[in-house]
């Protein structure tokens, strides 16, 4: 069984982000926020989406508060989890300038420790010890996802295979899947 049958096997539907088709029949995935009391809902629309990928609603996973002290962000996460054959992508969306770049790190790690979870459950429940094991990791960050206006992207010369050095997008128009997974 592949890693991402795996994944498929061990996760509920809900916690998958479906993929569609656009208007021309191309792959995309709609990442939506829910609207809550602290902004209204938003989506953003990942084009060019391989047909082999599972993308997880990371916040889905309750924060563990009643367990941990929260100090050092430890009970936050990212948003999405966007899993392809080779590559791991952490995405988290704001709506507006959001969280301060290191809130926006501790959500990324968050989201590393629910991925280290499902790799938990996978090893002992599933027989799978080297789910996603060799799979590169990369962090983006999205924000200001209702303004529109041409899309930004961060200067930046090293990978984003860090949380410290993610990728950020800022006022997307059209985000693809190659973009955010080089």
């Amino acid at each position: 069984m592949s890693d991402l049958d795996t994944l498929r096997d061990v996760l509920k539907q809900e916690a998958i982000v479906p993929i569609t088709q656009d208007k021309h029949g191309k792959n995309v995935i709609i990442l939506k926020e829910p609207a809550c009391d602290k902004h209204d809902g938003y989506a953003i629309t990942i084009h060019q989406i391989p047909s082999d990928i599972i993308t997880i609603k990371a916040d889905l996973f309750p924060a563990p508060k009643h367990v941990f002290t929260s100090k050092n962000g430890s009970c936050k996460r990212a948003d999405f989890i966007m899993i392809s054959e080779q590559k791991v992508i952490f995405i988290e969306l704001k709506n507006g300038k959001g969280d301060s770049e290191a809130g926006i790190i501790q959500q990324f790690k968050g989201a590393q420790c629910v991925l280290d979870y499902c790799r938990s459950i996978a090893k002992y429940f599933w027989n799978t010890p080297k789910l996603l094991n060799k799979h590169q990791h990369r962090f983006v960050s999205i924000r200001d996802i209702s303004v529109s206006k041409k899309m930004n992207l961060s200067k930046q010369n090293n990978l984003h295979d860090q949380p410290e050095r993610m990728l950020k997008i800022t006022s997307p128009h059209h985000v693809s899947f190659q973009r955010i997974s080089c």
